[in-house]
């Protein structure tokens, strides 16, 4: 009797469990290239996002002002506006940690906010893939959001494109811009989701990267041409009204070999260049058809040349975080893991 009962309890309890998951913060940093302070805040910006890269998604919002000639607000008037607007922003830099955590303009607490929030576990769970085809500008991003609670909960669901890396010598000092809005996909009213308890949706966007034409306002004759493999696609979902970002997720775009399976040519590009084991904690090991392979961090910077066609290398020396492996055909991206 006692055994059956037990049994009884234990169903009962196992019916009753609200699992979660561990979060995906989403950092929403809004900055502007004439702004002295957003400069070392940005630095700082950058090192918490390598440091936390495995459970921090970035976003940096350009506003028009101080200055309205900033290159990364021109690319894109109407939705750099729209979230400042949603935030109530009137000034830079500024973190908003989740949606809800006002990290304000002193970056010296934000990987501590970050940290914290990290430590609180989602009811959701978020899983994306990023891909584009070939050299071309179309571009597929799919979601899988699992709400594991117990509740029905309904939120609105955003789609970010970012792009890092991108040098251009702004007025307040920055040469590498990183994790840039590029795009909210389709716009930046996201879509109202209603996901019933233990219960899953899937949603896909397709889109087209803006190549040239992104970073070309109209008084800078410098136009860049999107690095595809330095974009990232963040997806989050957020409560509207108090402005919680329940969870997040990103992925890095790759070569869309599932998207369409019609070249061999890309299957040879791709394979000319291998690094594993991926992730990695001390020891790299690269195969390349070409003799030279540089390393970069995830801010552009160059860590290492190295020169050889099998490459073993101990990594101790460098921080944890998303590196970047490229010979001149090729680019692979890597995670240092703690």
């Amino acid at each position: 009797m006692p055994t059956k009962f037990m049994l009884i309890l234990a169903i009962l309890v196992f019916v009753g469990t609200s699992y979660t998951a561990p979060r995906m913060v989403v950092g929403e940093m809004f900055t502007n290239t004439s702004c002295g302070p957003c400069y070392s805040a940005n630095l700082t910006l950058n090192q918490i996002a390598i440091d936390c890269s495995t459970y921090l998604a970035v976003i940096r919002y350009h506003t028009w002002w101080p200055s309205a000639y900033d290159p990364f607000y021109y690319a894109n008037i109407t939705e750099n506006r729209a979230r400042t607007q949603f935030y109530g922003t009137n000034y830079v830099p500024r973190l908003m940690v989740d949606g809800f955590l006002d990290g304000g303009s002193t970056h010296s607490n934000w990987r501590n906010l970050i940290d914290g929030r990290a430590a609180v576990e989602s009811p959701f769970r978020i899983v994306v893939t990023a891909q584009f085809e070939g050299e071309a500008t179309n571009a597929r991003a799919i979601a899988k959001i699992y709400n594991e609670s117990n509740q029905t909960i309904t939120g609105r669901l955003y789609f970010v494109l970012t792009e890092t890396g991108i040098y251009w010598p702004a007025p307040n000092g920055s040469t590498i811009h990183n994790q840039a809005m590029h795009d909210m996909i389709p716009d930046q009213n996201g879509e109202l989701v209603t996901i019933p308890a233990n219960d899953s949706l899937i949603r896909q966007r397709d889109f087209v990267i803006r190549d040239t034409t992104w970073l070309d306002p109209p008084s800078n004759t410098w136009p860049h041409i999107t690095a595809h493999e330095s974009c990232q696609v963040v997806v989050f979902i957020q409560n509207a009204t108090t402005k919680e970002i329940y969870q997040g997720g990103k992925a890095w775009l790759t070569k869309g070999l599932e998207i369409q399976e019609k070249s061999k040519i890309r299957s040879s590009y791709s394979s000319s260049l291998k690094a594993f084991p991926n992730p990695f904690s001390i020891i790299l090991n690269i195969i390349t058809h070409n003799p030279e392979v540089r390393l970069y961090d995830a801010c552009g910077n160059l860590i290492k040349t190295f020169y050889g066609r099998n490459i073993t290398w101990d990594s101790r020396g460098i921080r944890p975080g998303v590196y970047f492996v490229e010979n001149e055909n090729s680019r692979v991206k890597i995670l240092k893991a703690r």
